[in-house]
């Protein structure tokens, strides 16, 4: 009795196998849904790339001192970012292009600060020294918890584009980016941590960050020399000195290679 149900259920999933064989049924399903995925994948192509266009006019802007226009379009370009993340969590690419994004609003945030603190002392003290002092009232600042001209605290940035290079370098998004690209990824974040750290309590992941990216690109100099400050910053003079004259070996910028030679005569005294 139960051999013969069995046998009745198998020749009918025999014949609804063969009817939608003989339909190509389960090819059009499977076309359907590489089509529906191609479509996702453009769509959120299309909007890393305007978020791309849109950060990079953001940078030109900031370096042209448009401040109110470089802000508008980081943060188009870092909604355009979420766009790409909601249809494409697993690219890399769109997470970095927010972090980039947060970053560059929280520059642009520290830059009007500094530029209303030189409106306010610069009628008093009528000389450069105004702008020395504007400078280290910002750093003593920096930690504040809203930036004056924004209702988002600074911290949420940095916690912001934290988060964003997090998932960029996860196993699940990390495939999608080359070496070169995770080595300048890992810089970015370390710097962030480094940032993020009132009490240095995030020196050490930022140093196996930089440890890993010197490791992935070789020629970045301006690693190596943040490298060397985190162990510096550490009491680790040998590995700073060390990380140092790798930064003077790899062709770097001559402000990065100057600072670095200046670091190794200080150490070395």
């Amino acid at each position: 009795m139960v051999i013969d149900i069995l046998l009745q259920v198998g020749l009918m999933l025999v014949s609804v196998f063969m009817f939608l064989l003989m339909h190509n049924i389960p090819q059009k399903a499977f076309a359907r849904f590489r089509a529906y995925r191609s479509r996702s994948e453009t769509q959120a192509k299309r909007h890393f790339v305007l978020g791309a266009q849109l950060f990079s006019q953001a940078q030109a802007q900031a370096q042209a001192n448009n401040k109110d226009a470089a802000m508008a379009l980081a943060k188009s370009a870092a909604e355009e970012a979420d766009k790409a993340i909601a249809i494409n969590p697993k690219d890399a690419a769109a997470h970095i292009l927010k972090a980039l994004a947060l970053d560059l609003q929280l520059t642009l945030l520290g830059l009007s600060r500094i530029y209303k603190l030189r409106a306010l002392i610069q009628p008093l003290l009528k000389s450069r020294a105004a702008y020395e002092l504007s400078y280290l009232i910002l750093s003593l600042t920096r930690l504040t918890n809203f930036s004056g001209d924004s209702r988002m605290p600074v911290q949420g940035f940095r916690t912001s584009a934290l988060d964003s290079f997090d998932v960029a370098l996860s196993p699940m998004a990390a495939k999608s980016l080359s070496n070169a690209e995770r080595g300048d990824a890992l810089f970015k974040r370390a710097k962030l941590k480094v940032d993020m750290s009132s009490k240095g309590e995030r020196i050490d992941s930022a140093i196996a960050d930089l440890v890993e990216s010197v490791k992935l690109r070789i020629d970045n100099a301006k690693a190596y020399c943040f490298l060397a400050e985190c162990y510096e910053k550490k009491g680790m003079v040998v590995e700073a000195k060390s990380a140092y004259e790798e930064s003077t070996k790899v062709q770097p910028e001559p402000m990065t290679s100057a600072a670095a030679i200046e670091a190794l005569k200080r150490l070395s005294l």
